[in-house]
């Protein structure tokens, strides 16, 4: 068994990395002049 292919391995990363994304998203949608592409 493989820790790196566990389901709750891959939710956990995926859960820090959604979050990272979702931080330098609104941080991009707050100064930019497209607010409503996103």
């Amino acid at each position: 068994m493989d820790r790196r292919n566990s389901p709750r391995h891959r939710a956990a990363v995926l859960t820090r990395y959604g979050a990272r994304q979702t931080a330098i998203s609104s941080m991009f949608n707050e100064g930019s002049p497209h607010h409503d592409q996103g």
